[in-house]
């Protein structure tokens, strides 16, 4: 079927059409181009934003008469401007080509610790100056490593790349425009990372996972204290540069499709302070998604919780399910599930091993104990005194600090001297009895499983 033809423009509609390339004449994809329309006494009456396609050109659909002014621009190339008339009997403006002239040039390269081009990595620009009145700039490495701002005012950057510890300075390196060659190092730990799957095998829809991980009772579990960010290398499909933020144990986890077989792998490796090359098999693997509960002593159903999955052997990340999405793909195995509280939940946190076998289509979460929240009101009255800080005790001896403000008004105005008392929520905690300190004043109240409690104190 021939395809239709574009309706027409309706009165006082027109378009503009044209081109953006490079200085050299090359066409620019991915470039901003702006309309703004003025009328005959030069007050403005359009603005409109587009940008080019794969072979730079564009269109911009418009209303009015008067002067139009063209702007296009991109990060790595520059500006360019171009002025027209449009006229009562005109549909159309062809603007030919624009072609971007650099200003302000900040380029280079970002290099690993073992001086290995890393591309995919975002490098920031932004005025040195915080209370500059010129924007930031943002843009990615090539494959070779290789960045290039063309767009900078003449006033000094701040150049990052972005989540990663770089250069061997304190803070970032700042650079003036017009300078190339630059050289962003990384002083992080870095590895190259290639994923093989069986021979001839083309790898498709791969999920890579990198945790830190740390020994906890003679088993491997993901840490909190360090991260890691990965990019695809251009050697090949399945290779990742991976940056590390400090030397550490990490757990490596990726999954792979090799037409309609699925492929998982992981490892550990302790990483140095040094470039690494790391090989991670992926064999064919079940990955059943399984349905994930979390029941109380009673065996009902427990609200609000989250659980995180993670190999026992390497640490390795294996997903996370919550009680608002309850679904969690996970390989053949023993698996280590950790549950936590979500979004004001009574489950204590705890861990329970488990192992998904053939056929399972549920994994069922026993709780050992569902705590309760406790609701703190202090009445601050005509004391004057906008906060204040107080312990909660358990019977054990264990302490929590509190610390408790007047509220706002009910308008959501901030007006401490204006409010009478200040609420805070605390839990989930324990069944059991506790002691409440808050400034001079003391209290006693008792949490029962999965009920909450309400405690108010006056301050004098």
């Amino acid at each position: 079927m021939a395809a239709l033809p574009a309706p027409p423009l309706g009165p006082g509609t027109y378009e503009v059409r044209g081109r953006v390339v490079s200085a050299s004449g090359v066409p620019v994809a991915g470039a901003e181009v702006v309309l703004n329309g003025l009328d005959w006494g030069g007050e403005a009456h359009a603005r409109e934003f587009v940008t080019t396609e794969k072979d730079g050109t564009f269109v911009l659909t418009s209303e009015g008469i008067g002067y139009v002014l063209v702007f296009a621009s991109h990060v790595a190339h520059g500006f360019a401007r171009t002025d027209e008339v449009r006229e009562a009997w005109q549909s159309a403006l062809q603007l030919g080509d624009l072609a971007l002239t650099p200003r302000g040039v900040l380029a280079g390269r970002v290099l690993g610790y073992g001086d290995e081009p890393l591309g995919g990595c975002v490098v920031s620009a932004s005025p040195a100056d915080e209370g500059s009145q010129f924007g930031w700039f943002e843009t990615h490495t090539a494959d070779d490593g290789t960045f290039r701002f063309a767009a900078l005012e003449r006033v000094p950057y701040t150049l990052e790349v972005v989540d990663s510890a770089m250069d061997d300075t304190s803070s970032p390196p700042v650079f003036t425009p017009n300078a190339e060659g630059l050289v962003l190092r990384m002083v992080a730990p870095s590895a190259l990372l290639t994923l093989r799957g069986p021979a001839g095998a083309d790898l498709s829809d791969v999920e890579l996972v990198v945790d830190v991980v740390e020994r906890v009772d003679g088993a491997w579990r993901p840490g909190w204290n360090a991260e890691a960010i990965d990019a695809p290398a251009d050697a090949g499909a399945g290779v990742y540069h991976v940056l590390f933020t400090a030397p550490g144990d990490y757990a490596f986890e990726a999954r792979a499709r090799a037409g309609a077989t699925t492929l998982r792998g992981f490892k550990r490796v302790k990483i140095g302070l040094a470039h690494h090359a790391i090989d991670l098999e992926l064999t064919p693997a079940e990955l059943p998604a399984l349905r994930v509960e979390v029941l109380d002593p009673l065996q009902v159903p427990v609200h609000s919780w989250r659980a995180h999955f993670f190999d026992p052997v390497t640490g390795a990340s294996g997903g996370t399910a919550t009680s608002r999405e309850p679904h969690v793909t996970l390989p053949l195995g023993p698996w280590t599930a950790t549950v936590t509280p979500y979004d004001g939940g009574s489950v204590l946190p705890f861990t329970q091993p488990i192992d998904v076998v053939q056929g399972v289509e549920a994994l069922r979460l026993k709780a050992p104990v569902i705590g309760g929240w406790l609701t703190l009101q202090v009445e601050f009255g005509r004391s004057g005194r906008v906060s204040v800080t107080g312990t909660l005790s358990s019977a054990s001896g264990a302490q929590r600090r509190i610390s408790v403000s007047r509220s706002a008004r009910a308008d959501g105005v901030s007006s401490f001297r204006e409010s009478t008392s200040g609420v805070e929520r605390l839990g989930p905690l324990a069944p059991g009895v506790y002691q409440v300190e808050v400034g001079a004043e003391k209290a006693t109240v008792t949490i029962l499983a999965g009920e909450d409690a309400e405690l108010r104190i006056a301050i004098h």
